[in-house]
């Protein structure tokens, strides 16, 4: 994909996702910046153009899997499925940043153990940051005690969800590492 049609579904996907839900079209800009600056990086060692395609499919599947999770949400597509809904948010969210961060380590004369525990510690960290991120946030909603904090079980149902979320990205890696998931070649 040429960098104008990429910079074009980025925008369009942050205008949507600003629309819907502000605070997921600010997560989204930074998603969007990682992902650019890891393309660039890509284009800059002159990567195949299979890898290239794969994190294509990562960058753009990630934001029009997480809008749809979104709407279905907001919109109680499915009446009291916010529950397993934001569970899945969280394992995508993980899975799919242990992909994107994946082709930073390739080329690199590191063991696997060493990057994917580099890997796994930005992925867990930025997890982190997104729940202290959404604590601050309905903190100051009008109406919310502090104190609910104490029993906020949200936050550990995410946490859980991230780690499964990275060791099903880390699944994929060690899959296709071993020649298992294969990109079929264009004609």
């Amino acid at each position: 994909m040429n960098n104008k049609f990429v910079g074009f579904c980025l925008i369009t996907l942050i205008i949507v996702s600003l629309l819907l839900y502000p605070l997921w079209g600010l997560q989204l800009i930074f998603w969007s910046l990682l992902f650019v600056y890891i393309r660039e990086k890509l284009y800059l060692r002159k990567t195949p153009r299979a890898d290239t395609f794969f994190l294509d499919l990562i960058g753009f599947g990630y934001p029009l899997l997480e809008i749809v999770i979104k709407v279905f949400i907001i919109f109680n597509v499915i009446p009291y499925s916010w529950f397993w809904l934001n569970r899945f948010e969280h394992i995508f969210f993980s899975m799919f940043m242990t992909l994107l961060l994946f082709p930073l380590f390739v080329g690199t004369k590191r063991k696997p153990a060493d990057y994917l525990l580099k890997i796994a510690a930005v992925v867990l960290f930025a997890g982190t940051m997104n729940e202290v991120f959404e604590f601050v946030v309905r903190s100051m909603q009008a109406g919310y005690s502090l104190r609910s904090g104490i029993y906020y079980s949200d936050t550990v149902y995410d946490e859980v969800m991230n780690i499964v979320g990275l060791f099903l990205g880390i699944l994929l890696i060690r899959l296709k590492e071993q020649g298992i998931i294969k990109r079929s070649p264009r004609k």
